[in-house]
């Protein structure tokens, strides 16, 4: 963490990324962007942190939730396949984990081999509680540094916990299965969501943020999900192969 950095100014902007995601709408494919959003401002936050990711271990269910890069799906999915690694500690433990990645650990000596070859040097994870429940972990990694839990581990505990109150916002609803397996279904069709953000990017010069909020306003005055406007929206970009800053008719606003 930066000198400048404090806890107060990392809740400030971490409230504002939760409080933006409620104003522009619920539900599972908004629960993903939020949690796409918190791991980008996980490290902008932590200066030693190169990377940020969210593993969800609950009821059998292993999946990352949301990466800051592609690099860190190859490294969770090892800790998946061999059942052991640092966030699956975390997750399991309830504790602050931290892991030296330059070497194997006789606490999960399966573990490695992808953090390795990704260049990792060290990774720090933080539990995810959903009220009492345990449900995943957050992660830093650090291409670089030896990242502390006596240094990180604080704000790291509170940008874990500003995950479990965006899922217990939707337990609330519903139950804690049905939220987590609403999640995965989210994760599972992302694809059309950053398709549309992208074009939206870049025919209206607008930032990411933007494009999801014109994407989440279609939504909800069409009532359709998220996703289902997003996938319509790329599939007549496609068709009708604008050239102007008109994208081919589609309705997002």
């Amino acid at each position: 963490m930066t000198a400048d950095v404090t806890r107060e100014s990392v809740d400030l902007r971490i409230g504002g990324v939760v409080r933006e995601i409620a104003r522009l709408g619920d539900g599972d494919d908004h629960v993903a962007e939020l949690l796409d959003r918190l791991v980008g401002e996980t490290v902008s936050c932590i200066e030693a942190a190169d990377h940020c990711g969210i593993a969800v271990v609950f009821d059998g269910r292993t999946f990352t939730a949301a990466a800051s890069a592609p690099a860190i799906e190859p490294i969770n999915d090892e800790q998946f396949a061999v059942d052991e690694g640092p966030c699956l500690h975390a997750a399991r433990t309830g504790r602050v984990i931290e892991a030296d990645c330059t070497r194997a650990d006789e606490r999960w000596p399966e573990f490695g081999g992808a953090a390795r070859q990704a260049g990792v040097r060290s990774m720090l994870c933080a539990p995810i509680h959903v009220g009492k429940a345990p449900v995943g972990s957050l992660t830093l990694f650090s291409l670089s540094s030896d990242l502390l839990a006596e240094r990180e581990g604080r704000v790291l505990e509170l940008l874990a916990n500003a995950v479990g109150d965006a899922l217990d916002r939707q337990r609330r609803r519903r139950t804690l299965e049905e939220t987590i397996a609403g999640l995965h279904d989210a994760m599972d069709h992302r694809a059309p969501i950053e398709q549309a953000k992208g074009i939206l990017m870049a025919l209206r010069s607008i930032d990411a943020d933007a494009a999801f909020a014109a994407l989440s306003t279609e939504s909800q005055r069409t009532n359709r999900k998220l996703r289902t406007v997003a996938a319509e929206f790329v599939q007549s970009v496609s068709a009708a192969a604008p050239t102007s800053d008109d994208p081919g008719g589609t309705p997002v606003a």
